[in-house]
């Protein structure tokens, strides 16, 4: 019947005239703007990585690794030894501008108002930067709260620095934490402070302004649909800094006509100052600026794919994206979760519809009609009464029952699928230890593609690690020469453990 119904279907909606069948299937993804940005951040930190990868330890940003990583590899390189371990910790442990500027968020600005060095920190700043004196959300990932922490780092490098031996020396034994000396070591380290100065100026040229045209103030009724020439823009904008880098270390006074995006004073304008008075002295600054960009471009390119020329919002009509009008961010949705957070921590009894009606009344307005035409004695208690009378219909309870009913189905699904994958893993391993490895080279060269795949299949799982995966491998001849490739090592070790 189902297969009747869209056979039916697709020969009526196939008669329908083309701009209705266009209106039927008009569908608009555009995503949110401030995760464009987001991510173009992200690919921008990883070309500033990609640049040092390959060089000498000496030539990088020094290794900013957690304590447990820190003592492994310490260990080895007192040892001269290479483990899995040591190997493991190496490619975990982050290094870098972010990496610091996360870590020092951490320290003077943590999410948990427990930890960390919050009012000494403000304390010792408040004179010398006055009002807005908190250190940038890093520690909760708000919305360029790494470039801005950055800025603040470079503005006031020395200060940081002396505010460092203040934390060491107020206390009693004079020591910092680990976390602490590895904010000093990255503090001080000029790749790391190079990585950080090529950061700040992009987020201030390019993603700073970006963010003010599709979030700033003016932005609220903004159609994310109409901003395909914005993003094309941007595009440009990279596309010339990547040519020439240098527009961003320029001390001219008025270098931000040709570096920012929109052509306006740069957002921090001590900062700036900043960054142009160390970047002569870090040479990595430009190359690392032009490695980022390269990678925010490609990044920014993908992400903006829907808005690509003939494309479904390129093509639109104003009718059509009047129709599909979207917010230019996520804001709305991500406020009203924040505020279901905020809301079950300070009333952890209260459930979700309690929640939704409050959002409800405030978002349409209720108290206002309440007050002109729901006024009396009677009206109030009408609505207390059916207030009680939803509150004990149990429909909180059912909504619960049923989430949990889906979890359950889920699990069994799972597991249902876990006892048929092992049975058919039982299964193949029978098969397969029926068959045996095959050492005769004569016979393996005479055996059809799917025997020499069993065979190879067993040589990894008696732990040959050296196979090539079956992606790798294109055609029977690539098949045939790592099968006996493999038999030669295993020909190897059986040869050493007799002579042993």
């Amino acid at each position: 019947m189902d297969t009747l119904a869209y056979r039916i279907g697709d020969e009526v909606f196939d008669q329908l005239p083309p701009e209705v069948r266009r209106e039927i299937e008009l569908f608009f993804w555009v995503g949110c703007s401030m995760h464009k940005e987001l991510n173009c951040c992200v690919a921008f930190e990883k070309g500033m990585q990609l640049y040092y990868e390959g060089r000498p330890e000496s030539e990088r940003p020094v290794l900013l690794a957690n304590r447990d990583n820190d003592a492994t590899i310490q260990l080895a390189e007192e040892g001269g030894e290479s483990t899995a371990a040591v190997r493991r910790a190496l490619k975990v442990s982050e290094r870098g501008a972010i990496k610091l500027i996360s870590l020092f968020g951490a320290l003077v600005n943590h999410k948990d108002d427990k930890k960390g060095l919050h009012d000494v920190y403000e304390n010792y700043f408040r004179p010398a930067i006055g009002a807005g004196v908190r250190f940038p959300d890093t520690s909760n990932t708000r919305y360029q709260s790494h470039g801005r922490g950055g800025a603040r780092l470079l503005a006031y490098l020395e200060e940081h620095r002396t505010f460092m031996d203040f934390v060491k020396d107020q206390k009693s034994k004079r020591t910092l934490n680990h976390m602490e000396q590895n904010i000093v070591k990255g503090i001080n380290c000029p790749r790391t402070i190079a990585q950080m100065i090529a950061f700040v100026l992009f987020c201030m040229a390019v993603m700073h302004p970006y963010a003010l045209q599709v979030r700033g103030p003016g932005t609220e009724n903004l159609d994310m649909l109409d901003l395909g020439p914005l993003h094309d823009s941007v595009k440009v904008h990279m596309r010339k800094l990547i040519d020439n880098p240098k527009l961003l270390v320029s001390d001219a006074l008025d270098s931000y006509k040709l570096a920012t995006l929109d052509g306006k004073p740069w957002r921090d304008e001590k900062a700036w100052a900043a960054c142009v008075q160390l970047a002569p002295t870090h040479l990595d600054v430009v190359p690392l600026i032009s490695a980022g960009l390269k990678e925010a471009l490609d990044c920014f390119e993908r992400f903006t794919e829907e808005f690509a020329k003939g494309g479904r919002i390129d093509t639109a009509t104003p009718a059509e994206r009047l129709a599909g009008c979207a917010s230019s961010t996520n804001d709305p949705n991500e406020g009203l979760l924040g505020m279901w957070r905020k809301f079950s921590r300070e009333s952890p009894s209260s459930t979700v519809g309690h929640f939704t009606d409050q959002a409800m009344f405030r978002r349409n307005e209720t108290q206002t009609f309440m007050d002109e035409v729901m006024n009396t004695d009677e009206d109030h208690q009408f609505l207390r009464q059916e207030a009680r009378r939803i509150d004990e219909s149990g429909v909180e309870k059912a909504r619960q029952a049923e989430l949990n009913a889906h979890k359950q189905q889920v699990v069994d699904e799972r597991r249902e699928k876990d006892a048929e994958k092992a049975e058919k893993a039982r299964k193949e391993t029978e098969r397969l230890t029926a068959i045996g490895i095959e050492l005769d080279r004569a016979e393996v060269e005479k055996m059809t593609d799917p025997k020499l795949k069993d065979q190879l299949e067993l040589h990894r799982r008696r732990g040959d690690k050296e196979i090539p995966m079956k992606s790798h491998m294109k055609n029977k001849g690539e098949r045939l020469a790592a099968l006996l490739a493999a038999i030669g090592r295993l020909e190897g070790i059986v040869s050493v453990a007799s002579s042993s």
